[in-house]
């Protein structure tokens, strides 16, 4: 009973196995579906392909301000490591966005300053790593019907440097 047990977990590992690296052969193909907006982002001197854009505005009201959110979402040449960054700002209710925001450590900032966080994760070897925006500043045009440009130059934690450019 011990020998066949033995030979079952066997050809599982097996089978499990050819049907991994028969899936990372499909992914490599789909990689170019990702798609495109304008825009750069750099990390650590790689470039990432702008993939995802999405803003987030809240009426906060005459005593809290507007409340700005950004993300975007990038993914390497090689279709192996997705960067996320959100930022975050608050502006007087009724106020455009447009401006230049110093960015500071969330606990730190303050109306019309600005903080963000930096989310890279990696698909082979398998890793995920997170960090907030200590420094920098980000530069927001406002475009009207929810279009903005965004110019974004930050430090991270641990000193890794994050700049950002992106035309939506």
């Amino acid at each position: 009973m011990k020998y066949s047990m033995k030979i079952l977990l066997l050809f599982c590992l097996s089978l499990n196995l050819l049907m991994t690296s028969g899936c990372g052969k499909d992914e490599e193909e789909n990689c170019s579906n990702f798609p495109l907006l304008s825009g750069t982002m750099e990390i650590n001197g790689d470039d990432v392909r702008v993939s995802a854009f999405q803003s987030i505005t809240s009426a906060g009201g005459v005593d809290f301000g507007d409340s700005y959110s950004f993300q975007v979402a990038g993914v390497s040449d090689d279709c192996n490591t997705l960067t996320t960054f959100s930022v975050n700002f608050i502006r007087p209710s009724g106020i455009s966005a447009s401006g230049t925001y110093d960015i500071k450590e969330f606990i730190d900032a303050g109306d019309d300053d600005a903080s963000g966080s930096v989310l890279v994760q990696t698909v082979d070897p398998i890793s995920q790593s997170f960090a907030d925006m200590i420094s920098g500043t980000l530069t927001v045009s406002d475009k009207g019907d929810n279009q903005f440009d965004l110019d974004l130059s930050a430090t991270l934690i641990g000193g890794s440097m994050i700049t950002m450019s992106i035309e939506r």
